[in-house]
This record gives structure tokens, sequence and C-alpha cells, in this order.
């Protein structure tokens, strides 16, 4: 994850509590309410958010499941800092975060958050995310055609730049040059002819 700069301001954080006190916050709702605490504490309120606990093993052993992290995605009323809210839960339960501006949309951190657990804490009136909504549908497919059309705006620049052999020599003897016959390879580079 990307450590973010303290003067950011987004919409949406994803929240990672690594190696989770279970004895501080037993509960994914116990942990909720310490961050939306925080978050009040600096004025902030939240529209919407999701939590989920995952297990982690210490040993090679899937069966020793004895560390856990928590995430949390939220989405913010209006933009706001980490920085602050971050320090509220450090003096006030000693637990250090993680905050990640890795997620552009609120539903890509929820579908983060939610990969694993299929029981995940839900804000009240939360949105059903289900299926994608259709700011996400249009960007993913904006996303797609610009990666589209910059793969053949790369490839016609390569085939524009250089020339066969016979257009090369067509081009040199409209430009007055007497035909040399055929070049190296690295010669036939409009680029390298007229340099």
């Amino acid at each position: 994850m990307v450590s973010l700069q303290s003067y950011h301001q987004r919409l949406v954080y994803l929240i990672t509590y690594s190696r989770a006190d279970i004895a501080k916050f037993p509960t994914k709702q116990q942990f909720a309410d310490a961050v939306l605490e925080a978050w009040k504490s600096c004025g902030i309120t939240i529209s919407h958010w999701v939590v989920s606990i995952e297990g982690h093993a210490v040993t090679d052993s899937n069966d020793d499941m004895n560390m856990y992290h928590y995430h949390m995605a939220l989405k913010l009323a209006r933009r706001g800092r980490w920085l602050q809210v971050r320090r509220f839960l450090d003096e006030t339960y000693a637990i250090q975060v993680h905050f990640s501006d890795n997620h552009n949309t609120y539903y890509s951190a929820y579908k983060y958050v939610t990969k694993e657990d299929n029981e995940c804490l839900h804000s009240e009136q939360h949105p059903d995310l289900s299926s994608p909504p259709k700011t996400e549908q249009a960007l993913a497919s904006k996303k797609r055609k610009a990666r589209e059309k910059n793969s053949t705006r790369q490839r016609k620049a390569r085939k524009e730049k250089c020339l066969t052999v016979y257009k090369e020599n067509n081009h040199e003897v409209a430009a007055g040059v007497p035909c040399s016959g055929a070049k190296p390879r690295s010669q036939k580079c409009v680029g390298r002819i007229h340099s």
C-alpha cells in the first residue's frame, strides 16, 4: 500500500489495522465505532462505510489463524485529511492504522474490503454494491478505450516512422538524392535519413 502525504485530501479511504489487538476491538462494530469517533473529532461526516476482518496465519500452517487485520472502506461527505484521524486513534486507543488512497472510487475500495469476509459490517443505509454502479462501469470503459487508442496510436507511429526500401528509394529520388542501393536496416528510419 502506498503511504499518503499528510496534505492529501480524499473522499474515499481504505484503512487497515494490521495485527489487530482483539482485546481492544473484539468486534467489527467496536473497531468501526473507534474510527467513526476519530473522524467525528475532526468535524467530518462519513457517508457510508464497510468493515471486514481477515485472519492471517503466523506459522506456515493455515490451522493457526491467530493474527487478524481489520479493513475499513469509507466515503466521506466532504474531502478530508487523514493525519488527524490517525493521531486520534494512536493517542486514544494506542493503535497504528494505515491509510491508503489507491482506490479512486468507493466501489473499488468496497470490493477490496469484502473480498474474503462474507459477513462484512455495513453502515446504515449503505448502498447496494452487489454489481458495479454506472459510474464505475463508465470509468472502466473509458480506461479500456484509452488503452486501445494509445496502443493503436503507437502502432501507427512505428509504421509511419520506418520506410520500406521501395518507399525509401522513391523518397530519395523525389528529393534528388541518387539511389545508393539497399541500406542497412538501421538507416531506413526517416529520422536517421535526414538528420
